[in-house]
């Protein structure tokens, strides 16, 4: 005679092992987490950037990632030429325009 607890140790069998998608399925959560918190989001700015640098043009009120505030003078296809309020034209890459200045913000900066 078998002992009761032999006997539910035989009875339940061995453990299966889970299926291949069973174990990536922590990878998949993983991948989908990555994707909606961290790469779309960066991906929506910079295409947000380039449609800012494509359509700039001439008189233009921007702010450059440096800080600097300025009106376009002149718009070629990599460059753009930036009057700052004195005789001084500068001339930069056009995805150094962080974003458009607006009429408020033009006013505070003028004060």
């Amino acid at each position: 005679m078998v002992e009761p607890a032999l006997a539910l140790v035989l009875a339940q069998g061995t453990p299966s092992s889970p299926n291949w998608w069973e174990a990536l399925l922590p990878f998949a959560v993983l991948a989908a987490i990555f994707y909606f918190l961290i790469y779309r989001p960066q991906a929506q700015k910079q295409r947000a950037h380039e449609a800012l640098v494509q359509a700039l043009k001439k008189d233009d009120r921007v702010v450059l990632s440096s800080g600097l505030y300025g009106r376009i003078v002149e718009v070629a296809t990599d460059t753009i030429v930036l009057d700052t309020g004195g005789k001084v034209r500068l001339t930069f890459e056009k995805s150094a325009v962080a974003r458009k200045q607006d009429d408020t913000s033009a006013e505070k900066a003028s004060k």
